[in-house]
């Protein structure tokens, strides 16, 4: 490290990784530069068998932005990386959000989104359960705030009517009245416009 050489291709990749918050805590910048290019080259499924755990880990860090920005990219082309991993009950809330707000964020169905931040939010402590005819009222105010600043992310309107009524519907008590009413009309009048719409 002090001559200017530092070699990790024998390195495995855990290795590789646990050198890299030391290095950007003592200053290293280079070398956090070069620690990020040999996983990104490296250790490519390695990171997406890991990417919620390392795009925790190099959340809101500008100098292991690499390493952030390909974590988000491999997320974005692919959503299973995020809502199929075993860790993603645990995934941080803010980086869901900034997820969800990205266009390229791709989803072949808007449901997905739904049924998956559902999830998210039931699996939170204290855990609920989905069926809604066993929330308590605390659990019902549990849940309008756990979701409450996805829900403008959600494209509702693309969701199908069958999907709205089975999937969404059963949950209205805790959305928002109008948007509820809104996609109700929408899905009654398919000609109906949208004056209203929550998302572009």
């Amino acid at each position: 490290m002090y001559c200017g050489s530092v070699n990790l291709t024998n390195l495995q990749f855990r290795e590789t990784l646990d050198l890299l918050l030391p290095s950007d805590e003592l200053g290293l910048q280079p070398l956090v530069t070069y620690i990020q290019e040999t996983l990104i080259k490296n250790h490519h499924n390695f990171i997406i068998e890991n990417v919620i755990e390392i795009i925790g880990l190099t959340y809101q860090k500008k100098s292991l932005d690499k390493l952030w920005d390909f974590c988000l990219q491999q997320i974005c082309d692919n959503s299973d990386h995020l809502f199929k991993s075993t860790k993603f009950l645990s995934f941080n809330p803010s980086i869901l959000e900034i997820i969800l707000k990205r266009d390229d964020f791709y989803i072949n169905n808007e449901i997905i989104i739904w049924e998956n931040v559902l999830k998210w939010a039931c699996g939170q402590y204290p855990v609920i359960q989905q069926d809604t005819n066993k929330w308590s009222k605390n659990e019902f105010t549990v849940m309008e705030r756990r979701l409450s600043r996805f829900i403008l992310l959600i494209r509702f309107y693309h969701i199908s009517s069958e999907d709205f009524l089975l999937k969404v519907y059963p949950f209205k008590e805790i959305l928002p009245n109008n948007l509820i009413n809104d996609i109700l009309a929408y899905h009654m009048a398919p000609n109906f416009t949208e004056t209203r719409c929550f998302v572009t």
